[in-house]
């Protein structure tokens, strides 16, 4: 049973997600990684039309925005993270997408 690109995408962001989750995860220097970071703001981002990925990526924006003022800065700093988080408060998105956007937006809101 070989999986699409798109169900293999969907179970990479699922997991960088729980690894940012971590205690021992590195958000800065996952962050500075141009690869890492670009990937999840494609998946975010409102030409994704995939609302699984869109999920997941979001999720991942909500994890990169940590629990430090610095963590937090860095991913609001982002034009293309605050974006993808804005159009995914919209209520024409999924609850998913919805929510985790929320709950990103209202833990940057601490910085």
């Amino acid at each position: 049973d070989v999986e699409s690109p798109d169900e293999n995408r969907v179970r990479l962001l699922g997991a960088l997600w729980s690894a940012l989750g971590s205690a021992n995860a590195q958000l800065a220097a996952l962050w500075a990684s141009d690869d890492v970071r670009e990937a999840v703001l494609a998946a975010a981002g409102a030409e994704e039309e995939i609302e699984e990925i869109k999920a997941k990526a979001i999720g991942a924006l909500w994890a990169f925005s940590g629990d430090s003022d610095n963590q937090r800065a860095r991913v609001w700093e982002s034009e293309a993270a605050r974006a993808a988080l804005l159009a995914g408060a919209d209520g024409s998105q999924r609850v998913d997408i919805r929510v985790n956007a929320m709950e990103a937006i209202a833990n940057l809101a601490f910085s």
